[in-house]
């Protein structure tokens, strides 16, 4: 008999909430490795993060655009013509759609409620 094949669960969103689960069941699956329990890997879920925006965040995304010219995750072809850079800036746009986030904001309640388990704020900033 074939061992059974593991479930596959679909996140949708990768904001806080996503992010928050698929870093907690890549913690578990380390702790599995460093285990060498072959078993529980084999039972873990086979997880697929699909997300609209056109990175992680969520609700922290801002809408704030990169200054032209500037470096950004997307390489611009220097003969990109006016309508192309509004199709973008639609995108980015609809991406942001439903921010109520501000870029100086960094969280809106208490950091040790909202931070990783494993990468503190103080980690992070360096306190």
């Amino acid at each position: 008999m074939a061992p059974p094949s593991p479930v596959t669960v679909a996140v949708i969103g990768a904001g806080p909430g996503g992010m928050f689960f698929c870093h907690a069941l890549e913690s578990y699956r380390r702790e599995l490795k460093e285990l060498g329990d072959d078993a529980a890997l084999a039972n873990l879920p086979v997880v697929t993060c699909l997300e609209r925006a056109p990175g992680p965040g969520g609700v922290w995304r801002t809408t704030a655009r990169a200054p032209s010219g500037s470096c950004t995750s997307s390489v611009l072809d220097a003969s990109a013509d006016e309508t192309q850079e509004q199709e973008r800036e639609q995108e980015t746009a609809n991406a942001n759609a439903n921010n109520t986030m501000y870029d100086a904001l960094w969280t809106n309640g208490p950091k040790e409620a909202i931070e990783f388990f494993d990468y503190t704020f103080d980690e992070h900033f360096g306190g």
